[in-house]
């Protein structure tokens, strides 16, 4: 269970309000630096103290939303609490003056950051920006489509109707699980056999490189498998 929490004067209580042995993590909207997030550190120590829980318990999801957090979200992403990065981008297009077109292409930048910066703190791939059109599902597809093509991993919901699209799009298919297996199987096989290089039946090479994809690929199918059986 995670819990989203408010910034600002309010976040004291917050922390302390919601911080119970049955909670994994709070989403911690606006962050800006990394010394916000230590600060916060502090009082999710004192509040895990209270609880009798370990220190360190609490894990956090930095939303980036202003031009400082995005620059800073390599940093960010560096704190020990800190398990995944969000994008928030209505504030950010507000703040930076960007109007994006249909197809957004003026945030790929900043989109191509906040994935560089996790991939870079061995993060989980990021959580991409909300869609605010709840009702265009189709358009939805697409575009989640396009931030799970840059390396988004999930994608904020604000409205029920959206959870399925997002989920489908962030669920590897029954097709590309079995094609990640066979591309693995046959690489162990090679290995076995001394070769560390092959291609498969396409006639593309399959190194180490393009089997960190499939285990990827297989690693998603699985953790969707994991929510749909606690579900």
């Amino acid at each position: 269970m995670w819990v989203r929490v408010n910034p600002g004067k309010s976040l004291t209580k917050d922390i302390h309000a919601t911080v119970l042995p049955a909670l994994s993590g709070i989403c911690l909207p606006k962050v800006r630096s990394p010394q916000q997030v230590q600060a916060v550190d502090g009082l999710l120590g004192q509040a895990e103290a209270r609880c009798g829980m370990p220190p360190g318990s609490i894990k956090l999801l930095a939303l980036v939303e202003s031009a400082a957090g995005v620059l800073a979200a390599q940093a960010i992403a560096q704190e020990p609490r800190v398990v995944r990065l969000g994008l928030g981008e209505l504030d950010l297009c507000a703040e930076l003056g960007i109007e994006p077109s249909e197809d957004e292409h003026e945030l790929i930048g900043v989109r191509t950051q906040v994935v560089l910066a996790s991939a870079a703190a061995g993060l989980d791939p990021p959580v991409a920006p909300l869609a605010t059109d709840v009702r265009d599902l189709e358009a939805l597809r697409h575009s989640t489509e396009a931030l799970r093509r840059i390396g988004f991993g999930a994608r904020w919901a604000i409205h029920p109707a959206q959870v399925p699209v997002i989920n489908r799009v962030f669920t590897p298919s029954q097709e590309a699980v079995e094609a990640a297996r066979r591309l693995i199987d046959r690489f162990e096989a090679a290995l076995a056999t001394g070769r560390g290089v092959l291609l498969d039946d396409g006639g593309r090479m399959i190194d180490e490189a393009v089997v960190r994809s499939a285990r990827r690929t297989l690693s998603q199918a699985a953790a969707a498998e994991a929510t749909r059986a606690k579900g």
